[in-house]
């Protein structure tokens, strides 16, 4: 019996863990957008930098703007929140900013997508209850073709020809952007004397031509030539051109003057 006792006090003592002697904390504050209650990640250490499995005891200072569930802190209204992590003696103080998003407004599209390019931010504008755009922000991002892009630390990078959407959730308020990743077929930079002609033969598919001009006369110096049945003007300016071809088909620039234009053009997928 006493051999037995004496085994059992050896291996507690054996399997006993080392006291804690800190809180350890990933990251600076913690920011909510939504009604989720979001798990905060922290843990205790011991002296060595040994992580703990022991349960911390949490607390905020305004019951008001957030409260405590489970492991971790659900946000109520907008404001700033100190929250107290605590075990035994040691405590450890994290900032909570609630940042409650209740809508979007229309994303901007700063930079095209193409294939071989540099990649984008995520082009998402999150307003308040307010209308005011909240620039502190927290969230998980999907998106349906990751063989057309791929998202990663708020940047979005093109793969291949096509269109893909990423969905947003910020906390229990989600929204969604598309996105079309287009391959450059010409980035012409032009010097047409006076009703000088350039041709672009191009193969089947779906495109999209534009022209830039540096003259500072009135109206464009160039136009597009293109089969009207294939292709059509942007309802709001007619120095870009979209064109529909099931077989190979040419389009031209005709210059009505003299000048220097940039020309692109993008395939765009089906």
């Amino acid at each position: 019996m006493l051999k037995t006792l004496v085994l059992l006090l050896l291996a507690a003592v054996a399997c006993r863990q080392p006291d804690a002697s800190a809180i350890a904390y990933e990251g600076d504050a913690i920011v909510s957008n939504g009604p989720a209650t979001i798990p905060v990640p922290a843990w205790a250490v011991s002296a060595s930098g040994e992580s703990l499995a022991v349960r911390l005891a949490m607390s905020v200072d305004s019951t008001e703007i957030a409260e405590v569930v489970d492991d971790g802190v659900r946000c109520l209204k907008a404001g700033d929140v100190t929250v107290t992590l605590a075990f035994g003696r040691i405590q450890q103080r994290i900032e909570l900013m609630c940042r409650p998003v209740v809508s979007f407004a229309p994303p901007i599209y700063e930079d095209d997508l193409f294939v071989g390019g540099p990649p984008v931010p995520l082009a998402v504008i999150a307003l308040d209850a307010a209308g005011k755009q909240v620039h502190e922000l927290t969230f998980s991002a999907r998106n349906s073709d990751t063989t057309v892009i791929h998202v990663v630390d708020g940047m979005v990078y093109p793969r291949a020809l096509g269109t893909a959407r990423v969905i947003m959730d910020f906390g229990g308020v989600s929204t969604d952007l598309s996105y079309e990743v287009a391959e450059s077929v010409a980035r012409d930079s032009l010097q047409l004397a006076a009703r000088e002609v350039r041709i672009w033969r191009l193969g089947p598919g779906k495109y999209r031509s534009r022209f830039f001009s540096e003259s500072s006369e009135g109206g464009d110096p160039v136009s597009w030539r293109a089969p009207s049945d294939l292709c059509a003007y942007a309802s709001d300016r007619r120095s870009e051109l979209h064109c529909a071809f099931r077989d190979s088909a040419s389009i031209a620039i005709f210059a009505r003057r003299g000048a220097r234009v940039f020309v692109r053009i993008d395939r765009r997928s089906w």
